[in-house]
């Protein structure tokens, strides 16, 4: 079976390059469904103060559920699930991107495992890159 001179390149350079991106942004939506029931009770318990209507986390879980259903859990998770995503998905696309062009500035064989330090040091760059998109979501 032959392949296509354009699935070829694909596969070569696009993909490599590629995979990482979308592999971020589904890392940050399974980051944000484990996660956001967490922080749907513990807001719900900041917001009600110690004389509340919860007596601890468990009931919160239990009051939520039984009055709103499994999915009152996940109130509010759509713009964390997109930025989250998003972010994450840029964190490792430009991590992979940063190991594949210091592994070709260092002539690194592609049939060589990737050296700790070079991971080490794309993450140091992909590191100054996330604050930017991660502080407006913070603030």
């Amino acid at each position: 079976e032959e392949m296509e001179a354009g699935e070829v390149g694909f596969r070569k350079r696009v993909w490599p390059r590629l995979r990482g991106f979308i592999a971020g942004y589904f890392a940050g939506v399974g980051l944000v469904l484990a996660g956001h029931p967490f922080d749907t009770i513990k807001v719900r318990l900041q917001t009600e103060g110690i004389t509340g209507r919860f007596n601890g986390p468990l009931d919160c879980v239990v009051q939520t559920v039984r009055k709103e259903g499994f999915f009152g859990l996940y109130k509010g998770v759509t713009p964390p699930l997109v930025m989250t995503g998003f972010v994450n998905a840029t964190l490792f696309g430009l991590t992979g991107l940063a190991i594949h062009h210091l592994r070709k500035s260092r002539n690194v064989p592609d049939s060589d495992p990737t050296p700790i330090l070079l991971v080490s040091e794309a993450a140091l760059y992909t590191g100054f890159v996330i604050p930017i998109l991660v502080a407006p979501m913070e603030g």
